[in-house]
């Protein structure tokens, strides 16, 4: 990264490395790989929410429609890609965008580039170099999940053009499948009073919304407020002096991650001429800093939130592990497509982040299950990779088992089964009723 830069716009680094001679470290001869899961956020997308003073006057925003001020930073194009052939994006530079209408939320062209590149690169390593996926989609191997969000799914699509690149005699893509195959999306009845989706948090959980209360309300929260937010909140007075489309005062307590989003997308015009005293990135850096923690620190600083807000996903992916050990499963590759919310709550719940950065766009968490080839215990291992880099279980550490990577780089999967035992809720309904006990804070 640049100088200043935030890890927010660290989308490199989301890549898997087809470097050979990392390969032979991560993959060697004495351990057979049985099963990859990657739970991966969505790529670039257009902002959520409208930001003064160069707010579009639509929920549809176009460089055509745009004031003039907004069209020096509209550089992104939205397409659907479904019922037509899928392209394969090589040129993201501004010269290649078109005058496409984005709708709020929308996945760019610069989206749709990351997850190609991503499924390049599993291509390359899972199919090419390993042989361990076979070289034509097979449903029997391949598990797919997405949220029911257009630029979930549309990441998901794209990941699949380059991972298995549709042929001439299978069908085109549509919203809920690929080259034939289902994406799994879970949808509740009107009815339902809690969320079937596990891929982000649920609050329509009670429990959910008075832990993050109370975490708000904490002598933590409250020392960090006063030292990190309130100067920042000065600096950027212009800003939040702004009246939202409901006639309210911005603040960084309302919206948090639309206010960093919004504001990340001006980084390089009228946003300048106000801290002319700072350096912009560093600006920047704080302000994911200060959003990072209202909204991630909670899930590292509270094993129930922990619990209710991503531990049934954390389940699932240890089911799908021990399904493949026992001989349930044929499943290869699981492939999650959600969101911000899906991967920063994961990284709190391991206790493998600090709480105060956002994963960047594409942000991806790979959990690959090995069998050791020697008959020797642990037999199973899990390796864990977040955005390529390894992540060490600090829950596993007292069964670390050192691999060529170094210390911690996996875990056996009996510990890994019974972290993840701790972190899925028993009843996940009569847990989300749980109040708090009178007199708390």
């Amino acid at each position: 990264m640049k100088r200043g830069e935030s890890n927010m716009m660290d989308t490199e680094s989301t890549v898997p490395s087809t470097d050979d001679t990392l390969l032979k470290k991560m993959y060697p001869n004495d351990l057979k790989l049985r099963q990859v899961q990657m739970v991966f956020r969505h790529g670039d997308r257009t902002p959520i929410v409208k930001w003064n003073p160069y707010e579009p006057t639509q929920e549809t925003i176009s460089k055509e429609e745009a004031k003039p001020d907004l069209k020096k930073i509209l550089d992104w194009v939205c397409e659907d890609d479904y019922g037509k052939e899928q392209e394969l994006i090589t040129d993201i530079s501004k010269e290649s965008l078109n005058t496409r209408t984005c709708e709020a939320g929308d996945l760019t062209r610069l989206g749709k580039y990351q997850h190609q590149r991503i499924g390049a690169a599993m291509r390359s390593i899972y199919v090419d170099r390993l042989g361990f996926l076979p070289r034509d989609l097979d449903p029997s191997v391949l598990s797919l999940r997405s949220t029911d969000v257009k630029r979930t799914k549309q990441s998901m699509q794209n990941q699949l053009s380059t991972l298995y690149p549709r042929t001439s005699d299978q069908p085109l893509a549509t919203e809920e499948s690929y080259s034939g195959m289902p994406i799994t999306i879970r949808r509740d009845p009107k009815e339902a009073t809690l969320q079937s989706e596990t891929l982000y948090i649920d609050h329509s959980c009670g429990r959910v919304r008075e832990l993050m209360k109370e975490f708000s309300q904490s002598e933590y929260n409250k020392e960090f407020v006063k030292r990190e937010r309130e100067p920042l909140e000065k600096e950027l007075s212009f800003y939040l002096s702004q009246k939202d489309e409901k006639g309210r005062n911005r603040s960084m307590t309302e919206d948090r991650s639309q206010d960093a989003t919004a504001a990340w997308s001006q980084r390089r015009s009228e946003c300048s001429r106000h801290s002319a005293q700072t350096d912009v990135w560093e600006v920047f850096n704080r302000l994911e800093k200060v959003v990072s923690n209202t909204w991630w620190m909670p899930y590292s600083r509270s094993a129930e939130l922990a619990k209710l807000g991503i531990g049934r996903l954390v389940g699932e992916i240890s089911t799908a592990m021990q399904d493949k050990v026992e001989g349930r499963s044929t499943t290869k590759l699981a492939l999650y497509s959600g969101h911000d919310s899906t991967i920063a709550p994961l990284l709190g719940a391991f206790k493998i982040t600090d709480g105060l950065h956002w994963p960047p766009y594409a942000s991806n968490i790979r959990f690959e299950l090995f069998e050791r080839e020697k008959k020797e215990e642990p037999s199973h291992l899990v390796r864990i990779l977040f955005n390529n880099r390894l992540v060490q279980l600090p829950a596993c550490r007292e069964q670390w088992v050192e691999g060529q990577l170094g210390e911690g780089e996996f875990c056996p999967l009996k510990r890994f089964n019974e972290i993840a035992d701790e972190l899925k809720p028993k009843n996940y309904a009569e847990e989300c009723e749980r109040k708090l006990p009178r007199g708390s804070s």
